[in-house]
């Protein structure tokens, strides 16, 4: 029986002029914690995602961090972030 722990789940929005950058922790429908990217133009509506499965929750919340430390550095500004 999976153990869903949606209090733990993060979602930061991110934005640079017309570019997007979405970031979200949280589990799949096995249970497992995972990081979602999504990323894009905003004028023409294209854009990728991937997820990543990490080994704990920790290991995601860790993924989490480094990549709105990378945000940051490359001047995007964040527009919404729920914690």
């Amino acid at each position: 029986m999976n153990i869903y722990k949606s209090d733990l789940w993060n979602t930061s929005f991110w934005r640079r002029k017309t570019r997007y950058y979405t970031i979200e922790l949280r589990q799949n429908l096995f249970g497992e914690w995972i990081v979602v990217r999504s990323w894009g133009d905003i004028r023409s509506k294209r854009g990728r995602q991937t997820e990543e499965v990490c080994e704990s929750y920790e290991s995601a919340a860790l993924l989490f961090k480094e990549v709105e430390k990378r945000r940051i550095s490359r001047n995007y500004q964040l527009v919404e972030n729920n914690l």
